[in-house]
Order: structure tokens, then C-alpha cells, then sequence
């Protein structure tokens, strides 16, 4: 241990006693007691990335009090004395001019070395040196160390969580070594989201930093590549990537099957869907919500014209979502319904083809030549219905022959054409029924309109729900006959007609006694009658708009809500081809002869 021998003056001679004392009292002065308490702690070796930075932590003991920051001077320095660091900047060795630093307070007894940047040449071993003002000095020289020099970074770990769901936040993170607290890595990820970091010591001279990315994951990120990458300084960057397994409820289910199949023949369908993990259970329903099937496919057998639509279900571990409802095209060779027929008035022969087919007809008529084809007056198309009329003179043939050809098949249907004698009562019965039902039909939309137009305002459109269960007599009386149609009869005036079908609550006894006792006329409704009031076609038109809707109605006050919406939207037009048809439906009926007619 170094210790300091002043000089003395003598200035008169000292006995031998003297010079014994103070040669024992220099030798307390730096007793091994004393000298034991100068030493620093610094590691033997320190990791360091060439072209960035490298801190060497340094702490050091001295004995006595704390001293002020001026009076040390420090010093790192090489075996062969070459000065890597110095308090005097121009006594630092050419080799590490402008590199080197003290990366701490030497009053606080820090005395950790920064080089930046580090080269391949400072691999050392330093050794430290510190001189107090005053008091004393000391070269650490028992405590080296070295450095060893990196070409490149280590590849940053990243962390993700083993579960990833769509919608559900999670945080990753990315971790890398380094040794430079004072310049750490700065990290970029490939995916935004909220960032954060900590850095945290290790041993040797090491630091751990950690950025961590907070992020909802969404379907769209499922398969994607998450990249971390750690740029250190200098330049040099580290990477991390991983591929990112993100589970999400099936969307995008679609039914896969034929674009058309024959009458009485299979279906085959496939339930498809994009989802992860792939779905568990896949169920088939009827538009009305009859469960058909499970499973991933579906075989409908005997497949019929009437079969409707059919929409399926994907369920997996994190939900479930149904189909678009399919539309089948089936196809049925033609069909030449009931109600074509000649009639016979004053103008001539009117003949009527009613023909139902898919894929459409081609329609032929004739009479007695099968070579000369008569001229039809009007074709017109409802859906796979094809409606022909045929209108020659008195006289030209006894029958006309209607024949309908599709790719499924063809069929050919005579029409007798009636005579004079045989017309004349079906002629006026034709009149008669045609003119009441139009009067009828016109009277009860005339109240409708109005209800629509004007009193119908105070009851939301015109319509009118019964919640909380079954229509009993008693409430159709009450809620009504009463409220409703009793206001609407006022309003009308004479002539009134109330149409409603047999259905139990129109016919109980307290109803007709209301009916009377208010002088409200009601048509009579057989038994089995031809529906020809016109609304119902109006129910119809509401219930494919809810169908067509893309968030159907939930609950029943949204299903209320829709049909008052759809109501107030139906053009008045509409309700006016209604009433101008209602000749037609009467023909139909009378031809039909009171049997089901294409309206």
C-alpha cells in the first residue's frame, strides 16, 4: 500500500527516542487496518457491441470523510499505463480521445468508465486510479477488467400470449441484453398499439430492456408475421418475428351447393364458413326456423318447387353466425294450371293460359290448324307464372289447343270454346260477381286509404298490435271493433261493409251482437271462399321486406316498429294497381270456379 513520508526539518538534533516515535507514528498512518479500506468492485469481464457503447460499472471505498467533488481526480488506464480515461482530458491517450467518460459522480464514489463508441481494439484489461487532494491516492490495480466485443447484437426474445382472441386486448413483449444504460436499443414493432418500456440491471455490467405492445387483434391479424426489432447505438439492429394465431367466430358463411337442381331429384349442400378453429357444429334450418339437419353437409332429398329457403349455422369455441338464406332453382317442367279457359262475351272469344314452369315456357296456341299459330293480345309474368290471352272472332273453331315447352318437358292442354246458348248466364253471373267484388273491394280499401290518410294517424299508420296473447273474442270487440272500426264506420257513412273471415272471434256472439247494436254491415263470408281481399297482398310485400331486412327485429316491439316503418313506406301506387286489378282477379276466380287462381 502506498503511503506518504514527509519530510522533516530538524532543526536541532533529536535524541534516538524521538526518531523511534515518529518512525512508529508514520507507520500507523497507513496500518494495514487502514490500507484494507481502499477497493473498488467492478467485474472481471463486461459484454460490449462494437460501433455502440459499453458502461464498466465502478464503485470504490477510501478511508475518512467525504470529499467534495473537485478534489478527485480519475483515472482509467491500460497495463502498459496508457491513460483511457483522465479528469485532465488532454492527458488521455490519443487511442481514446473524445470516447471516454466517467459515467457516474466520483464524489459519490461512482467511478464507472463509458466508451463510446467501442472499438475493436478496447478489449482491454483497465485497471482504475483515484487521487484525493490532499489526502491521498490509489491504483486499483488487483481490480481489472475486460471487454468482450461483440461483431452483432443477440436476437431479441419475444413473448406472446399462447391464447389470442379477436376483440380480446393483448400486451406482447420483446426483451434484449445490452450494456449501455445510457443509450438503451430503441424498439419498433410491425403493429401499432400502445407502447411501453422497462429496463432493469443485471449482472457484469449487463442491462435487460423490455418494450412491451398493448393491442386488440382482430381477425385480419390471424396468419400475419409480428416483428420486434432493437436498434442499438451505432446502427446495428436485432429482430424478432412470429406468426400470430388469432382465434375469431366464423364469418362470411355462405351454403355451397348446385346453382340449380330438377324436381324429385337430391340436393347436396356444404356449409361453408371462415373461422378459426374451424367450426364444431354445423346446423341447418328452414326459413321459418325448423332445425333440418347437423353436420357439415346436407342432403335434401326429393327436392320440391315449393322448398322455400334454407340458411345454415357455424358454431366454434368463440361464437357462431348463420348464413344468407338460399333461394333453390328448381327446375319442374311446365304446368298448365287450373283456370285456363275460353270465355265468350260480346266482343268475341277471350281464351286464358296459365302456365307454371322453371325454367320459362315457350307457349304455343292454335286451333284447328296446329300449323297456324294465333297472335296472343297480352303476356305478362308473376314470378314462374306465364299468363297468355288469346282473343279471336265468334266462330273460328270449336276449341284452342295451349302447348308449353321448357328443357324439363313440354305439355299441351285443349280449351273448349263455349257457345252462345252456354255463355249467356255465366255472362251475367261473371257481371254480377265482378261488380260486387269490385264495389266491395273498393269500398273496404276507400275505408283502408282513409285510415292510412287521415284517422289513421292517431294510431300509428293504420295498424294496430294486440300484445300479451291470443286474440279472443272479447278483445277483438274491445280493442277492435271498438276503438277502430267503429271510428272508420263513422267516417265512411252509409255503404260501409266490414270484411272479415270466419275466423272464431269475428263470429262469437258478443261480436255480432256489437256489429248490430252498432249498424256496421259485414259481408257474408262462406265457408270455403276465394280470398280475394287485395291486403293480402300488401301482408306479403311487409313480410319480404322484414325477410330483406339485414338486422331483423329481435324482439316484438322491433318487429312492431319495422311493419309500422313498412306500412307508412308502401307507395299509394301500389294500393291503386291493387283496386284496378280486381276485374282480373274476379275473371280468375270465376274461371277457377271458386278453386285456388294465381292471385
Amino acid at each position: 500500500m502506498p503511503f506518504v513520508v514527509k519530510r522533516f526539518i530538524i532543526e536541532r538534533k533529536m535524541p534516538f527516542s524521538c526518531w523511534l516515535l515518529c518512525i512508529c507514528t508514520l507507520w500507523l498512518k497507513v496500518s494495514p487496518t487502514e490500507s484494507e479500506s481502499w477497493n473498488a468492485e467492478v467485474p472481471q469481464s463486461v459484454v460490449g457491441l462494437e460501433g455502440s457503447c459499453v458502461v464498466i460499472p465502478c464503485l470504490f471505498r477510501y478511508p475518512g470523510a467525504d470529499r467534495k467533488a473537485s478534489d478527485f481526480t480519475g483515472i482509467w488506464f491500460t497495463d502498459s499505463n496508457e491513460k483511457v480515461y483522465h479528469s485532465v482530458t488532454s492527458k488521455i491517450s490519443s487511442a481514446f480521445q473524445q470516447r471516454t467518460s466517467i459515467w457516474g459522480d466520483l464524489s459519490h464514489r461512482n467511478c464507472s468508465l463509458k466508451i463510446n463508441p467501442l472499438l475493436r481494439s478496447d478489449g482491454g484489461p483497465f485497471a482504475f486510479r483515484i487521487e484525493i487532494e490532499d489526502f491521498n491516492k490509489y491504483s486499483f490495480t488487483h481490480n481489472k477488467v475486460s471487454i468482450t466485443i461483440k461483431d452483432s447484437p443477440e436476437q431479441p426474445t419475444l413473448s406472446i400470449p399462447e391464447l389470442m382472441s379477436s376483440g380480446k386486448r393483448v400486451t406482447t413483449t420483446c426483451s434484449v441484453y445490452h450494456s449501455c444504460p445510457s443509450d438503451p436499443p430503441n424498439f419498433t414493432w410491425s403493429h401499432k398499439g400502445a407502447l411501453s418500456s422497462q429496463s432493469l440491471q443485471q449482472t457484469n455490467g449487463q442491462w435487460k430492456i423490455t418494450s412491451s405492445l398493448s393491442f386488440t387483434p382482430s381477425k385480419t391479424d390471424h396468419k400475419k408475421t409480428l416483428t420486434c426489432t432493437a436498434a442499438f447505438p451505432g446502427g446495428k439492429k436485432g429482430s424478432r418475428m412470429t406468426t400470430l394465431e388469432v382465434k375469431y367466430a366464423p364469418e362470411n358463411v355462405v351454403v355451397l351447393s348446385e346453382v340449380s337442381v330438377v324436381e324429385g331429384s337430391n340436393l347436396n349442400m356444404t356449409c361453408s364458413s371462415d373461422s378459426n378453429p374451424a367450426p364444431h357444429e354445423y346446423h341447418w334450418f328452414t326459413e321459418a326456423g325448423t332445425l333440418l339437419s347437423e353436420g357439415h353437409t346436407f342432403t335434401l332429398k326429393n327436392v320440391s318447387r315449393h322448398i322455400g329457403t334454407i340458411y345454415c349455422t357455424a358454431i366454434n369455441t368463440e361464437g357462431q353466425a348463420n348464413s344468407s338464406p338460399i333461394q333453390f332453382s328448381v327446375l319442374y317442367p311446365p304446368e298448365i294450371k287450373v283456370g285456363s279457359s275460353c270465355t265468350l262475351d260480346t266482343s268475341g272469344v277471350t281464351c286464358l293460359c296459365i302456365v307454371d314452369s322453371h325454367p320459362a315456357s315457350e307457349i304455343k296456341l292454335w286451333g284447328a290448324d296446329p300449323s297456324t299459330e294465333l297472335r296472343r293480345i297480352h303476356e305478362e309474368k308473376h314470378g314462374t307464372l306465364n299468363i297468355v290471352t288469346l282473343q279471336v272472332a265468334l266462330g273460328f273453331s270449336d276449341t284452342v289447343h295451349c302447348q308449353a315447352t321448357n328443357s324439363q318437358g313440354n305439355y299441351t292442354m285443349t280449351l273448349q270454346v263455349p257457345h252462345n246458348h252456354e255463355t249467356h248466364n255465366n255472362k251475367l253471373l261473371y257481371i254480377s260477381l265482378a261488380a260486387t267484388a269490385s264495389l266491395v273491394t273498393i269500398v273496404g280499401l276507400a275505408v283502408w286509404i282513409k285510415c292510412c290518410d287521415g284517422l289513421g294517424r292517431h294510431i300509428h299508420g293504420g295498424t294496430h298490435r294486440l300484445d300479451n296473447g291470443t286474440l279472443t273474442a272479447i278483445r277483438y270487440r274491445d280493442e277492435m271493433l271498438g276503438p277502430i272500426v267503429r271510428p272508420y264506420a263513422g267516417a265512411v257513412g252509409p255503404g260501409f261493409l266490414l270484411v272479415h273471415d270466419n275466423a272464431r272471434p269475428h263470429v262469437a256472439r258478443v261480436c255480432r251482437q256489437f256489429l248490430e247494436d252498432e249498424g256496421i254491415d259485414t259481408i257474408e263470408w262462406p265457408p270455403s271462399s276465394p280470398d280475394l281481399n287485395p291486403i293480402e297482398h300488401l301482408w306479403d310485400i311487409m313480410f319480404r321486406s322484414i325477410r330483406r331486412r339485414q338486422d331483423a327485429p329481435q324482439t316484438v316491439q322491433e318487429l312492431s316498429d319495422a311493419l309500422v316503418q313498412i306500412w307508412e313506406e308502401i307507395p299509394q301506387d301500389t294500393i291503386r294497381r291493387l283496386i284496378r286489378s280486381m276485374p282480373r282477379w274476379c275473371q280468375a276466380c270465376i274461371q277457377a270456379r271458386g278453386s285456388r287462381t294465381i292471385y
